[in-house]
């Protein structure tokens, strides 16, 4: 697998290796494993809210938006 990114966060990444002398693919790794999740919840609350009207669904997504953003959503969303 190849990623690529801007070179901003190459440079970043290059830098943080460098000083804890740990590998980029580590750190990649850690934050794969740190936002895959979120990304997961976040897929399923929007294929969740497509079962809503346009209105209530608005206001729901609006809500998850400021939790999620604010990191205080729950592990796994469940909408019944």
């Amino acid at each position: 697998m190849s990623v690529r990114l801007p070179n901003e966060i190459t440079d970043r990444l290059n830098d943080l290796a460098k000083k804890t002398v740990r590998t980029k693919s580590l750190y990649l790794r850690e934050a794969i494993l740190k936002h895959l999740e979120q990304l997961e919840d976040i897929h399923f609350a929007e294929k969740e809210l497509s079962k809503f009207d346009k209105p209530v669904a608005k206001r729901i997504h609006d809500f998850l938006t400021i939790r999620v953003s604010a990191n205080l959503a729950p592990r796994r969303l469940s909408i019944s």
